[in-house]
């Protein structure tokens, strides 16, 4: 086994099958290890041609919604085990036709997305109307006016990099973070990163409402794209974060750190210079103090707790992994 193999198999959640990929209960990546068959999604497109139905129509038929018809069709999923039964009666065909013998040696297929974009949206949107979050709602729809359709780095597909806060806001809301001020933080800490003009951001309408504090946090966490690759310039930037008596700013980047550690480990972009400085080192001279200063205030406590969790395993799995690869 390679090293993208271990490290993405130590990093996610691993469900082995030998009939179709089964998303994981609880994930860091979504990873599957295909023991000997692999859903056919070539002879799934195939056989709705020849049978003149279209996704939408066979969604139709089976009684699913036409967006999982479709991701099937594309390969980004294969249908769980309650699907199969469904896709193969609505076809005519037998279950075992669905599927393609793959080769004695198990194949790690590991996917970009971690989560669905719409889905995130839908959550966070609902806790918005029920808790009256008027910051996060404009937040989110700032969000999505400046998004310019860019994608993230580091993926082998076109994920939207909207996914990014996405993910982190609904880790928020999952350990139970509902204040107004950080999840609209957590929504638009990059949203001058990658902008052709910033300016044009700063003018906007519903960000120049927005309160003080949170803009002056999302300017402490806005990383400059031409400087991020010198050493100096991200020590400071992390300091400047850890010194800043923002406890706001500081947990925000633990999110941050924790969805980008999950991302790269997951997809297996990665070599082994930029684990070693970036992953390892710079996480554990700045992310974990970042951290221990958010900790401070007594409400994150606990969420500080789950992410240095989650850190400082995945901190100690890759160097374990890269002293086993540099002993070989």
């Amino acid at each position: 086994m390679d090293f993208k193999v271990l490290i993405s198999c130590l990093f996610t959640n691993i469900i082995i099958s030998t009939e179709t990929v089964i998303t994981p209960l609880c994930s860091v990546g979504r990873t599957t290890i295909i023991m000997k068959k692999n859903f056919d999604n070539k002879y799934f497109e195939r056989i709705l041609k020849e049978k003149n139905m279209t996704p939408r129509s066979f969604a139709k038929k089976i009684n699913y919604e036409t967006r999982y018809v479709q991701r099937w069709l594309k390969g980004e999923h294969s249908p769980r085990e309650e699907h199969l039964s469904a896709i193969a009666e609505g076809l005519g065909i037998e279950k075992s036709e669905l599927f393609t013998d793959s080769s004695s040696n198990p194949v790690l297929n590991s996917s970009d997305r971690l989560f669905d974009e719409n889905d995130l949206k839908k959550t966070i949107e609902t806790t918005i109307n029920v808790l009256h979050l008027e910051n996060t709602s404009k937040s989110l729809q700032i969000l999505y006016e400046f998004s310019n359709n860019s994608f993230r780095e580091g993926t082998r597909n076109e994920v939207p990099s909207i996914i990014h806060p996405l993910t982190m806001c609904r880790s928020a809301l999952s350990l139970k973070l509902y204040q107004d001020n950080i999840l609209s933080v957590i929504l638009l800490h990059e949203i001058f990163r990658k902008a052709p003009d910033p300016n044009t951001i700063k003018h906007f309408p519903l960000y120049k409402s927005l309160p003080e504090e949170i803009k002056k946090n999302i300017d402490l966490l806005t990383m400059d794209d031409s400087q991020s690759t010198k050493k100096k310039y991200r020590e400071q930037y992390h300091e400047n974060i850890r010194n800043s008596g923002s406890r706001i700013a500081c947990l925000v980047k633990g999110f941050d750190r924790a969805d980008n550690m999950s991302t790269i480990t997951s997809t297996g972009h990665f070599n082994h210079d930029y684990l070693e400085r970036i992953m390892i080192k710079e996480t554990n001279d700045h992310i974990i103090p970042i951290l221990e200063e958010a900790a401070k205030c007594p409400t994150y406590v606990d969420a500080v707790f789950n992410l240095q969790y989650q850190i400082r395993g995945m901190v100690e799995i890759i160097k374990t992994l890269l002293r086993r690869i540099n002993e070989q």
